[in-house]
């Protein structure tokens, strides 16, 4: 595993290298951000994250991560913003209720994500547009 500083690099030349003002989809933000966010600035192994899984009645995951999983991550397309209401903007949590009073996209995503957690028995949901 990387150091922290050796993260914080990694992530630095990522958001050094993207360009400005895209609109990419959600393939496009995954390939472009979230991958390389996973593996070059947190560190996990891509032998322990898996792509689009498929359960039964459960849908389509588009990350889940470890062996055994203890997180999924639901990625958006990079247009998709996550609004942060006012005032909160400067602290390091905000409580999920806030956040779902916000807008409904955001609401939408936070229950897409925990829904997916509950069905398969999973701890940590994440929800990212590969910015937020």
């Amino acid at each position: 595993m990387a150091s922290l500083a050796k993260s914080e690099e990694a992530l630095g030349n990522l958001i050094n290298s993207l360009p400005k003002n895209t609109s990419m989809n959600e393939s496009q933000t995954r390939f472009h951000i979230i991958d390389k966010v996973l593996t070059e600035c947190l560190g996990w192994d891509r032998e322990v994250i898996d792509v689009e899984i498929y359960e039964h009645k459960n849908g389509f995951t588009d990350y889940e991560l470890g062996k055994p999983r203890i997180a999924i991550l639901e990625a958006k397309r990079e247009g998709e913003v996550f609004e942060i209401p006012v005032g909160l903007s400067r602290k390091l949590t905000i409580d999920l209720n806030s956040l779902r009073k916000v807008s409904t996209e955001t609401s939408k995503a936070i229950d897409q994500a925990q829904d997916y957690c509950s069905k398969r028995g999973v701890p940590i949901a994440i929800v990212t547009n590969g910015h937020q």
